[in-house]
């Protein structure tokens, strides 16, 4: 439970490890443009370029790696991915070795975008839950906060309002819109 007057700060390397997803896609069209561009450089440079865009779109994860061997996570996706691809690139495949890289970045900066609309839903979800209640109590109608709602309280909907807790119909009809 986190009291409303503290603010919750990321640790630096949660921090870190965010996306930005612009940074993302200027990575990922480098790369491609690299790779590309290759094809259209004599065979001696050529590899090298590839080596390149194999680094700029594998270096998030080479990282990642990185870390998670330091911390003793050593078999992580991102470990798994840098030394299949590294193997790739051992044996001069280094067009698997960047699709390897591109396609796993891609899918991602997909689940990334997922996250964050899924984050954005659940906040406007929660900004639709109402802040009081109106409970009857000893024949009179008190607003109160929904938490302090207890089992047997009896409480009152008005036309419109959002209903504040799970509750029998004792009493009237009407309709209720549970779309939320």
């Amino acid at each position: 439970r986190i009291e409303p007057a503290l603010t919750v700060v990321k640790e630096a390397e949660e921090q870190e490890e965010e996306h930005s997803s612009l940074r993302d896609l200027v990575e990922l069209a480098a790369a491609a443009a690299l790779t590309g561009i290759a094809y259209l450089l004599p065979a001696e440079i050529r590899e090298t370029v590839w080596v390149l865009a194999y680094l700029v779109v594998g270096y998030p994860i080479i990282w990642a790696a990185l870390r998670g061997v330091r911390r003793g996570n050593v078999f992580n996706e991102n470990t798994l991915m840098s030394i299949a691809t590294f193997g790739a690139l051992i044996l001069h495949n280094h067009l698997e070795a960047i699709a390897v890289m591109f396609f796993y970045r891609i899918g991602e900066f997909i689940e990334h975008l997922a996250v964050q609309r899924s984050q954005r839903s659940i906040a406007a979800l929660s900004e639709l839950w109402p802040e009081t209640a109106n409970l009857l109590k000893d024949g009179k109608i008190q607003e109160v906060k929904p938490e302090q709602l207890q089992v047997g309280d009896l409480i009152i909907i008005k036309p419109g309002e959002r209903v504040p807790t799970d509750a029998l119909i004792l009493e009237g009809y009407s309709t209720v819109n549970t779309a939320a």
